[in-house]
């Protein structure tokens, strides 16, 4: 891959992934050039070439919203940027278009289609955009951040953030500590409650924080980033009272310092405000923006729902919800930590390094010729589904569930050393002992032993003692649908799907299996009777096919890629976790597009 174009511009929360995006890709290969499309008017007009990459100007079109004469000059402006679009994309000689949204985007899109160029698209909120929308009918290759985000083939792999964020764990926050604390004359000895509206700031939490001096009568302190040009009321009401520990900045360049400094963040929700959070694993209380389609919230709500933040609505955002709510919570140390780490469990960090290389499995199909989503998917299975044999010796935390106990009993049957720990003793674990694996009761940071894979469950929490360690060896971590997807390699999987039916149909199936003599492995989520079974979930059978039942609840039967797919049906389900029936139906519609070449549904 010799050249890329990267194309979004308008907003940080299209030229931040893009700007993160372009240095990973330049560190993995400095001789790549790397163009950016984008707007005169825009933010990127001033931040791409201030980072060292050439930008090449495209039009700006928005879209009318009323009748005028803007209306009839539509196709005329939409021609011109298309053909400057399609004039950078042959004047760079790119292999590859990344779309990050906006205007800009949708003419790149059109354009890279016509002359036969892979795309790939990248949504940062969970509510797309109309560019977005269009471009992911162009390509298999479509990443966003959010779960739930409702584009055909979508693959969450998180947002591209600057390695300045990134960089920033919890050891090298407290590095960082004192350098910050003298940076803004703050108190050692203070808890930081970190209010940030972003660049241009939030008039609600400027006007709700500074009207709050109970914060700093509980012994706490503020550092309150106001916004360019807008230091007006928390500035005049801090200087009246001279109250030293709430500093006021308009804004930071290096905003890693704020985070070194703060124990709980009050913020909008924008999509790179929470994606950086979450990576860092702080504490959040989120007040999405009340204006637009609502995708601020929709942002926020995973986290929230994982224990990472809390959600309030903007007209609840007041001085006496401060003084109720956020006094005590930033007294708590115990529920800051636990906020702290649920957060941090569902940040991912590597996302540039993710989007990377799905450019890369984009740009290694032939110019011109259009891979199938089938294709697309089968091939991002093999990147992301580990084989059995390299997992090491694996320990399973929640090892008595019923999904839990049968991986760990396959795993054993295929002699990897299993170890694993629960909270109660059972009849289940029993059998994994007579099975060689070794079991603990309770759950102690010493059970993990020298395991090289942890397998955990949704259910797991981020506080869990065993998966603290096991993030601090930094060992291979799967989710119970990942070590799943680990045991289908090689193997001809039939994969059960559906918001009813799931276990008895992928057990009737089984039966009928093991009648017609193909001896299949399986893995049901509830005990087979009537089969040589031993009223297991679990077993590794003989042949070569894999019959499973795919949980959609969280969205991780798109870790699969099934030789034959079932779906018993679709309902609007799990719309805690997918927000809208149509991020349902979309789900599924992936679920079936990650059927391996030659396989059916």
């Amino acid at each position: 891959m010799r050249s890329v174009l990267l194309a979004g511009g308008g907003t940080a929360g299209h030229v931040a992934p893009l700007l993160a995006l372009a240095d990973c890709l330049r560190r993995r290969d400095p001789d790549i050039a790397i163009t950016v499309l984008g707007t005169a008017e825009g933010l990127e007009a001033r931040l791409v070439p201030a980072a060292g990459y050439p930008l090449a100007i495209v039009p700006r079109v928005p879209m009318p919203r009323s009748l005028s004469g803007d209306l009839g000059r539509l196709p005329v402006r939409l021609k011109a940027a298309n053909q400057a679009a399609a004039e950078a994309i042959s004047g760079s000689a790119a292999e590859v278009v990344i779309g990050f949204g906006g205007y800009v985007s949708a003419p790149a899109y059109i354009a890279a289609r016509r002359l036969g160029v892979p795309i790939v698209v990248h949504e940062a909120n969970s509510r797309p955009g109309l560019a977005n929308r269009l471009g992911a009918r162009f390509t298999p290759y479509v990443a966003c951040a959010f779960p739930g985000t409702p584009l055909r083939g979508v693959q969450v792999l998180g947002m591209p953030l600057r390695r300045q964020i990134t960089s920033l764990d919890a050891a090298a926050r407290r590095a960082l500590r004192p350098e910050a604390l003298a940076e803004f004359g703050l108190s050692p000895e203070r808890r930081t409650l970190l209010v940030t509206g972003g660049s241009l700031g939030a008039q609600r939490l400027n006007e709700t924080l500074a009207a709050a001096p109970e914060l700093l009568g509980a012994g706490h302190q503020v550092l309150h980033l106001s916004g360019r040009g807008k230091p007006g009321r928390p500035a005049r009401a801090v200087a009246t009272r001279a109250e030293p520990h709430y500093v006021v900045r308009e804004y930071l360049d290096r905003m890693d310092l704020a985070f070194a400094v703060a124990d709980l963040v009050i913020c909008r929700a924008g999509a790179g405000t929470v994606c950086e959070l979450t990576a860092i694993g702080l504490p959040a209380v989120y007040v999405p923006l009340p204006i637009g389609n609502g995708e601020q919230r929709l942002n926020a709500a995973p986290v929230v729902s994982a224990g990472g933040g809390l959600l309030v609505a903007d007209a609840a955002c007041t001085p006496d919800w401060v003084r109720r709510e956020i006094v005590p919570l930033l007294s708590n140390q115990a529920a800051l930590t636990e906020m702290a780490a649920a957060a941090a469990g569902f940040g991912i960090r590597d996302g540039d390094e993710q989007l990377a290389d799905l450019v890369a499995t984009a740009a290694a199909g032939r110019p011109g010729e259009k891979e199938t989503r089938h294709d697309a998917a089968a091939r991002h299975h093999t990147q992301t589904a580990e084989p059995v044999e390299r997992l090491g010796a694996v320990h399973f935390i929640g090892m008595g569930g019923v999904g839990m106990s049968g991986l760990a009993r396959i795993l054993c049957s295929r002699g990897v050393r299993v170890s694993g720990s629960d909270a109660r003793d059972s009849v289940v674990l029993d059998g994994l002992r007579e099975l060689g694996a070794r079991v603990c009761i309770g759950h102690e940071a010493a059970n993990l032993g020298d395991a090289d894979t942890v397998v955990v469950s949704s259910a797991i929490r981020a506080t869990n003692p065993e998966l603290a360690l096991a993030r601090e060896r930094g060992l291979r971590i799967l989710h119970r649908s990942q070590a799943l997807a680990s045991l289908m390699v090689g193997r001809r999987a039939v994969a059960v799907a559906g918001t009813h039916g799931k276990t008895t149909t992928t057990s009737m199936l089984t039966v009928a299996l093991q009648a017609a003599g193909a001896d299949p492995s399986f893995a049901i989520g509830g005990e087979l009777t009537g089969a040589d079974a031993d009223r297991a979930s679990a077993r590794e059978g003989t042949g070569d096919v894999f019959v499973a039942e795919a949980d959609e609840s969280d969205e991780s039967f798109l870790r699969y890629s099934p030789t034959v797919a079932i779906v018993t049906n679709v309902e609007p389900d799990h719309l805690d976790h997918y927000g809208t029936a149509e991020a349902v139906e979309a789900a599924f519609e992936a679920f079936a597009d990650r059927i391996v070449p030659g396989g059916r549904w």
